[in-house]
């Protein structure tokens, strides 16, 4: 099964989070998360994803050649420690950020609940996307195309 990008939850969309700005009120990290937000979506925009999805470069009905294979490997590892590594800290940095929040608007009673609810959900999706691209589950995806890849010259 070939890798595919995972997708960016709306729930990370700083659109999104502005839409909920009533939600917050004059919450001090309301700023400070939706400036997360923002920079999880320029880093989902930067990593180069066709370079992860490299299995899907082999020509129609052909095998890679064995360079060419090592190539695209290489390149796909390299994102993986750049574009994707920037993804994966910012993701962290808004699920901490986020989990703080809601923790913190949970003992709040003047703030609505569903502000905190918004929080966890932003916590849950940060943290699901940050391991979508973590070396481990994109080094396992890396592995996998490449191993299928390299089936005809076995």
């Amino acid at each position: 099964m070939a890798y595919e990008r995972p997708t960016l939850a709306v729930v990370l969309q700083k659109a999104n989070w502005d839409g909920h700005a009533a939600l917050l009120g004059g919450e001090p990290d309301f700023a400070a998360l939706g400036a997360t937000l923002a920079r999880i979506e320029a880093a989902y925009a930067a990593v180069g994803w066709e370079k992860l999805e490299f299995f899907q470069h082999r020509p129609a009905g052909k095998a890679l050649s064995p360079v060419a294979l090592d190539a695209l490997v290489k390149a796909a590892v390299v994102e993986m420690k750049g574009g994707a590594a920037r993804l994966r800290a910012e993701c962290f940095a808004a699920r901490d950020l986020a989990k703080a929040m809601e923790t913190r608007l949970r003992l709040s009673d003047e703030l609505p609940r569903n502000a905190a609810d918004l929080c966890g959900q932003i916590a849950k999706a940060a943290d699901f996307l940050g391991i979508a691209v973590n070396q481990t589950t994109l080094g396992g995806a890396i592995d996998r195309d490449a191993a299928e890849l390299r089936k005809p010259f076995l």
